[in-house]
């Protein structure tokens, strides 16, 4: 007799054996850890760009914000608290009328001149840490600012002081917008830059007289500038709550960086210090010549 043949149904096993983890692809130890769409700000790695991932921001990002604004609100006082000091500047520093004038143009030209690059340095290297150096070199300048003895070494210091603010300053909206990426969030971070803005005004124009007149610890007017270095102190310490994050990668443009810096104070020293119709003339050439080859080699190197 032959023997008897099993049927195939017989032969498979009840309950059916499971696949090892090594070959079950939707087995849990082999997925991939979850992770937020978002980089943390202890995270090692860079934020590029906003990211536009509309994720709503953390109490570190309002802390953050807090501290930009900070830095912010002082960089805008000190575009105007000196020249409502002037008075009391010249007369301490036996000061003629040009010099008082450079006191307070020179932190504007090299603000003005040096802004463009100041972004693009940030962009390149690191918003945050751009603007960590500017704050250390504001905080520095100001306290050489505060300490000057002669009024070329305050007018050497404000040139100083302007450059550290065009390192600082533009990074501040450049960083929100990577730290915020919810629109609402964006909306209320650029409402708030907006009012220490306009704040920062009022409070240079009325908190230099304030200051000079109150004479504190016998400090005169040197008090409007000596006041930036326990803010910016605190900057410097409150500013890891800051997140990093950079722009697009490529080469510095020395060449435009050069261009601009002519071109900006040319054309805001006429305005600035009002000089005869031939230095005017001369002036809004220089800046015309300057600018107008900025804007053509610009527009080469973005058709390159």
């Amino acid at each position: 007799m032959s023997r008897s043949t099993r049927s195939p149904a017989s032969t498979t096993r009840w309950p059916p054996r499971r696949l090892s983890p090594r070959w079950a692809g939707s087995s849990p130890s082999t997925s991939p850890p979850a992770t937020s769409g978002r980089q943390r700000h202890d995270n090692p790695g860079v934020r590029r760009g906003s990211g536009g991932g509309g994720v709503s921001a953390t109490r570190r990002d309002w802390v953050g914000l807090r501290v930009l604004l900070a830095a912010t609100f002082m960089g805008q006082v000190d575009g105007f608290v000196v020249s409502v000091a002037s008075p009391s500047i010249q007369e301490d520093l036996h000061a003629g009328f040009d010099q008082i004038q450079l006191v307070g143009a020179g932190y504007v030209l090299a603000f003005a001149a040096l802004l463009v690059t100041g972004a693009r340095l940030g962009d390149r290297y690191g918003r945050r840490r751009v603007f960590l150096v500017g704050v250390a070199g504001f905080t520095a300048t100001s306290l050489l600012c505060g300490l000057a003895p002669t009024a070329e070494l305050l007018i050497a210091g404000r040139f100083a002081q302007g450059a550290a603010a065009a390192l600082m300053v533009p990074q501040v909206l450049a960083i929100a917008r990577a730290m915020f990426t919810e629109p609402a969030d964006q909306a209320r971070a650029v409402a708030r830059y907006g009012m220490v803005i306009g704040l920062g005004v009022v409070s240079g124009v009325a908190g230099g007289g304030l200051l000079a007149q109150a004479d504190l610890a016998g400090l005169g007017w040197r008090s409007v500038l000596l006041v930036n270095v326990p803010i910016g102190l605190g900057i410097l310490v409150a500013g890891k709550a800051v997140g990093e994050s950079r722009g697009a990668a490529g080469r510095l443009d020395l060449a435009g960086a050069a261009l601009t810096i002519v071109g900006v104070p040319a054309l805001l020293m006429p305005l600035i210090f009002l000089p005869g119709a031939t230095a005017t003339a001369v002036g809004l050439a220089v800046a015309a010549t300057a600018l107008g080859a900025l804007a053509l080699r610009q527009r080469r190197l973005a058709a390159a």
